[in-house]
């Protein structure tokens, strides 16, 4: 697989940023539980970050699965937006492109965050 300039000398780490992800129900996430063990298998490290009711890692076969607390409630986007780009600047070393689903608050501050931090980005529009 492709490798971007960085630290790290391995297979491209991607970071898939979604905000519900199964067993939270969202069509784009249930896309997302096909196309990550996907690019798991072309070599690439995957790691998904969803919102989630708890902070939690878990390992769902080959893929990463990082879920940040975001409580429901009006300000749901909002709050997962803002946990998204401070999870970005402390794993920043630990990731080299940046692939975002569909549009919202947080799949675009994490696209922002990549530019800033000169990472590549993929927006899929679901």
């Amino acid at each position: 697989p492709m490798r971007t300039p960085s630290e790290h000398t391995g297979p491209a780490r991607v970071v898939m940023i979604i905000d519900r992800y199964p067993p939270d129900y969202s069509g784009a996430g249930r896309q997302l539980t096909s196309l990550a063990p996907h690019i798991a298998a072309m070599g690439y490290g995957v790691t998904v970050v969803a919102g989630g009711q708890a902070d939690a890692e878990t390992m769902e076969g080959p893929v990463r699965v990082v879920r940040l607390r975001v409580p429901d409630g009006a300000d749901r986007d909002g709050a997962f937006s803002r946990s998204v780009r401070q999870w970005l600047r402390s794993n920043r070393r630990a990731f080299d492109i940046v692939h975002a689903h569909g549009v919202s608050r947080a799949t675009m501050q994490a696209l922002i965050a990549a530019a800033v931090m000169r990472k590549p980005t993929v927006l899929k529009f679901t």
